[in-house]
């Protein structure tokens, strides 16, 4: 049985514990958010948007979107953690019609890292080739709802198809401070004010490099 004076130790280490944690979660970041180049040249992102692709084609002839989203430690960001979202709605047949918001996987709201100490850095998802109205879509870009969505969280995402990969919205968070989830929090796919004229950035790295 524990003596009384090592309750009371063991009682004073867990609040400085918890003090010591609330102090450091008030403090501000000190570092720089990692950029789309930064997180596209890491092996473990690159095998998440490998095994997102993968799992978006099913052996059965099948198709799905998958995604997730990438957070960052705020104190140290190079600390990554991925999280997967669930699988779109439905899987539809590679040569379905009408696809769109059928196979979408969703990524409101935004699975959370255990610890208060991450921030989201980045969203991906994947387009995976199939055939609409007999047209063949090896490479489905990002779509206006992608691009609207995107901007509206103020945080890059990440668009993977079968050959190319494209970036979508700014090329990183502004600050590591601020909502755990996206950068503005977004309740529902809305579309921002997309920059007149804007393009997804396509990217020199694919799911078979």
């Amino acid at each position: 049985m524990a003596s009384n004076a090592q309750v009371c130790w063991n009682v004073f280490l867990g609040a400085f514990v918890l003090l010591t944690s609330a102090i450091r979660q008030s403090l501000p970041s000190t570092v720089t958010p990692p950029s789309v180049t930064d997180l596209l040249g890491r092996s473990d992102v690159q095998a998440a948007f490998r095994q997102a692709y993968s799992d978006s084609i099913w052996p059965n002839g099948l198709i799905q979107e998958q995604g997730g989203w990438i957070y960052a430690n705020r104190f140290d960001a190079t600390d990554i953690v991925i999280i997967r979202a669930s699988g779109g709605q439905l899987a539809l047949p590679v040569a379905s019609d009408n696809l769109q918001g059928n196979l979408v996987v969703s990524l409101l709201p935004p699975a959370l890292p255990s610890s208060y100490n991450y921030r989201m850095v980045a969203d991906f998802h994947t387009h995976p080739a199939h055939t609409s109205n007999g047209i063949a879509l090896p490479d489905d870009p990002p779509s206006l709802v992608d691009i609207g969505a995107i901007f509206a969280g103020q945080t890059p995402g990440f668009v993977i198809a079968s050959e190319h990969t494209w970036t979508v919205g700014p090329n990183s968070r502004a600050t590591m401070d601020g909502p755990r989830g996206y950068a503005v929090t977004v309740d529902a796919l809305t579309e921002a004010n997309v920059p007149q004229g804007y393009a997804p950035v396509l990217q020199g790295w694919t799911v078979s490099d």
